[in-house]
């Protein structure tokens, strides 16, 4: 498996956070694409959470920090669930 960089989005209303993993064994070998949306309101929850643990930069430069540049350090919707943070989820195997 190769593992895809993490893009971040944002505008000045919604953020979303994707990756994209090359021919994964768990799909036989297929590419898995996940992509997690906050909303404005959750966007600034996430960013303030994060801020409040010490990161800082870019919104951008803040999720890679926490999460990691293949969004492997920490699980996304683990930490916004525990810290009650909505967003919305689509994922794709090609």
């Amino acid at each position: 498996m190769t593992l895809g960089k993490a893009i971040v989005k944002e505008s000045g209303t919604a953020l979303s956070i994707s990756c994209e993993d090359y021919n994964v064994a768990a799909f036989g070998g297929a590419d898995y694409e996940f992509t997690y949306t906050f909303d404005m309101m959750n966007r600034t929850k996430l960013l303030n959470a994060l801020q409040a643990e010490g990161y800082s930069g870019t919104a951008s430069e803040i999720i890679i920090k926490k999460f990691g540049e293949h969004l492997e350090l920490c699980g996304v919707s683990a930490y916004c669930d525990h810290h009650g943070i909505k967003y919305e989820t689509y994922s794709h195997i090609s």
